[in-house]
């Protein structure tokens, strides 16, 4: 599975040769065409390889302006917010769907003829997918991968110690305790009233949603309807009591009790992240697309589907899809509005029989209105969707 999908016209292969291989000694793993093997079915490796990057680049010549190839898969980068748009020749017009996307110009794909051009192209690729890894220096990922999840008293978290990575690969991020209005005034009746809330208590939170990988390394099999997807996708198609098991089975696993779905308080305070707007980006549904995976951009008709966690845009605090991809188990019982809710943010579990458990967060069969940071619903927590996932909290002991 690569981080970087090069899109470029076959007749410009020698010229992009010396481009990928700078950037794969950079730490990335490089995805082009000539890594299709004799006999494989050429269109579907190129979806798979294109679905599965996190960066697009694309390589504008007058060879490739001119190639429905390079144009669509440019287009799905754009699409997705993940385009990187390079031009190796000089007076070129790249096709107007791309022109207000900004063009570097890098005559010499020889990349030591333009280490300025070259080092802007790698912090832009840094911005989209973290891991850039410079000489006698540890990615970022190496980093994490380092760090035990430990319970540190909160006063004295580092800031490596603030995100965290377990045994099978799940990453958290320190959530301080602190206050906000859950819920809204302005959208459904179960979303009333707004009210204050105060997180007594820090957590960490997972920084994505479960992943099928993630999943199978604790658990047997893949219950998701999309296993097609890969690894890095969420897993679905799990019910709350499934959720249940694999919190036990990774307690089991590290020798703890430490981990949890979110209270929904929880989850509201780290998707709002401070903010007090429709969505964590501000109130422009229009924005959506940059930051969720919902019905406007998870694919077309009938094919819409789910996508690698952690392609879009993070909130405020650093977590990803929080709108989007997947809804997402909480913790609490289902109640038609937040008359009588905890203000403490515990869970809300007063009634052990109710028929549904909360689901939060929307997902990719999803419009914006239903992304929204106040949405809510309930479900049978022995329910299973192909649109249900789910991210797990982790308590953390503090000091006085």
């Amino acid at each position: 599975m690569a981080d970087i999908f090069i899109s470029y016209a076959r007749a410009d292969r020698e010229k992009v040769r010396p481009f990928t291989e700078s950037l794969e000694k950079t730490g990335w793993q490089v995805w082009w065409d000539r890594q299709i093997r004799s006999g494989s079915a050429f269109d579907r490796k190129i979806e798979q390889a294109l679905d599965e990057a996190q960066c697009v680049i694309v390589i504008w010549s007058h060879n490739s302006v001119e190639s429905d190839w390079v144009r669509a898969e440019a287009g799905d980068g754009l699409e997705r917010g993940i385009l990187v748009s390079i031009a190796i020749e000089q007076g070129l017009r790249v096709p107007l769907r791309f022109r207000n996307v900004h063009t570097d110009l890098l005559i010499d794909l020889a990349v030591d003829q333009a280490p300025s051009v070259f080092k802007k192209i790698l912090e832009d690729i840094n911005t989209l997918i973290g891991g850039l890894k410079t000489e006698g220096t540890a990615t970022r990922t190496e980093t994490k991968q380092k760090t035990k999840m430990i319970e540190p008293k909160e006063k004295e978290l580092s800031e490596q110690q603030k995100v965290l990575t377990n045994i099978i690969g799940m990453e958290f991020f320190f959530i301080q305790a602190g206050s906000f209005t859950m819920g809204s005034s302005t959208g459904n009746d179960d979303e009333r009233p707004p009210h204050k809330v105060k997180i007594s208590k820090s957590f960490y939170l997972q920084t994505t949603q479960v992943t099928q990988g993630q999943w199978q390394k604790a658990m047997e099999g893949n219950p998701s309807n999309f296993k097609d997807r890969g690894a890095y996708c969420p897993v679905e198609q799990v019910s709350w009591d499934m959720t249940q098991g694999f919190i036990k089975k990774l307690n089991k696993m590290e020798g703890s009790s430490k981990y949890r779905l979110p209270t929904e308080a929880e989850w509201e305070y780290a998707c709002r992240a401070g903010t007090t707007t429709e969505f964590s980006f501000g109130d422009y549904a229009g924005q959506l697309g940059e930051y969720a995976w919902f019905n406007g951009n998870s694919g077309k008709w009938l094919n819409k589907k789910t996508h690698r966690v952690g392609t879009k845009k993070p909130n405020p605090w650093g977590l990803y899809d929080m709108h989007g991809n997947v809804w997402e188990w909480v913790e609490d019982d289902w109640h038609d509005t937040y008359e009588g809710a905890p203000a403490d943010g515990s869970a809300w579990v007063d009634n052990p029989r109710s028929a549904n458990r909360v689901i939060r967060g929307g997902g990719w069969g999803y419009g914006a209105r239903l992304c929204r940071s106040a949405v809510r619903h309930g479900y049978s927590p022995g329910g299973r969707g192909r649109g249900i996932g789910f991210r797990l909290a982790s308590s953390v002991a503090l000091g006085p």
